[in-house]
């Protein structure tokens, strides 16, 4: 599993470093999209990963994109030290609520460039 986040968001970087405490199998990858071109493999594009995280779930050669909460949900049934809460994100996405909570914090997040984002001296404001 492949999970692109928005590095230059402090919430964000929070929920990476806890699904890299999780991940007790070390099975899940947690990558910036920022610091990381490799999406684009996958036809993903920064404009989607600025929007809404998305976690490739890999299953043999086949792969298989979630986005925003769906993505969430992805990674709960990865984290086996999360299935406890899965049933309730489960019940949250099944009536509605889980894609509004997630819509809502991922258009509300704070984005706070790191030192390094402007090395090309061509920044934009």
């Amino acid at each position: 599993m492949t999970v692109y986040y928005d590095g230059y968001c402090p919430y964000c970087r929070a929920a990476a470093m806890t699904i890299r405490s999780l991940d007790v199998f070390r099975r899940i990858a947690v990558i910036s999209f920022r610091h990381d071109k490799s999406y684009s493999i996958h036809g993903i594009t920064a404009e989607e990963l600025e929007r809404e995280m998305v976690v490739i779930v890999h299953c043999g050669d086949q792969q298989r994109a979630y986005k925003g909460f769906a993505g969430v949900l992805a990674v709960l049934r990865g984290l086996l030290l999360l299935w406890p809460i899965f049933p309730l994100a489960w019940c949250l996405g099944r009536i509605g609520w889980g894609d509004v909570l997630y819509r809502w914090m991922a258009e509300h997040r704070l984005i706070i460039p790191d030192a390094g984002h402007c090395r090309d001296r061509n920044c934009r404001i």
